[in-house]
């Protein structure tokens, strides 16, 4: 639980609103572990680490880090200098300098990395954390980046990528409506954005008290 040291912060009512998606925390008998936080003034990292580390070591956890990168974009912005860039979380393998990437529906070749200390460096590891340069647009969060031997092979991942998205596009609301009606669509994946939790809570409610017709 992070931000502990901030005015106001009730880690019970925390570990309480976990409890009702079945995260019992391991102090109330549960086990889930709880860490309590600050990455302001760094109280608890050490903590934080060492339960990481256990759990890895409790769960055989491995990496591959010869295999080609595949990382998970948080944000994304246009520097002044830089162009598009993108932070990133790689979820699997190494990302380097010079890397050629798929990412949403762009191309690119990653030209410089700087890590969450803003040290230059010239590869990451799975879970590291990044900036890089070399997009040919603004990515948004939670675009996928994969690395890919060549240009050319982008070039061929990237025409499968867009025409699953078009065939995706060609489904109207009426196909979704005769889909659900025959019983070939059980289960309606909704994306809410709002502007504010409590929009996004008071969405999820209404939704939730929603039956559906035998």
């Amino acid at each position: 639980l992070n931000k502990i040291d901030t005015e106001g912060a009730d880690p019970d009512r925390v570990k309480g609103e976990l409890s009702k998606h079945e995260l019992q925390p391991e102090e109330w008998g549960g086990k889930t572990p709880v860490v309590l936080c600050s990455a302001k003034t760094g109280q608890g990292i050490e903590s934080l680490l060492e339960h990481i580390l256990v759990l890895a070591e409790m769960g055989n956890l491995t990496c591959n880090h010869k295999r080609q990168a595949i990382a998970t974009v948080i944000e994304g912005h246009l520097d002044a200098s830089l162009g598009p860039v993108a932070s990133l979380i790689v979820n699997a393998g190494k990302l380097e300098v010079g890397d050629t990437f798929v990412c949403g529906l762009m191309v690119g070749r990653v030209k410089s990395m700087v890590d969450a200390w803003g040290r230059r460096c010239a590869s990451i590891g799975p879970s590291g954390a990044v900036r890089i340069a070399g997009l040919s647009g603004v990515p948004e969060a939670g675009y996928i980046l994969q690395v890919v031997g060549s240009y050319q092979e982008a070039k061929v991942l990237l025409t499968e990528l867009r025409e699953a998205t078009s065939r995706e596009k060609k489904w109207s609301f009426g196909d979704l409506i005769t889909r659900l009606s025959q019983g070939k669509l059980t289960v309606l994946k909704i994306v809410l954005k709002v502007d504010s939790g409590g929009s996004l809570e008071a969405l999820e409610e209404a939704i939730a008290t929603l039956k559906r017709e035998a």
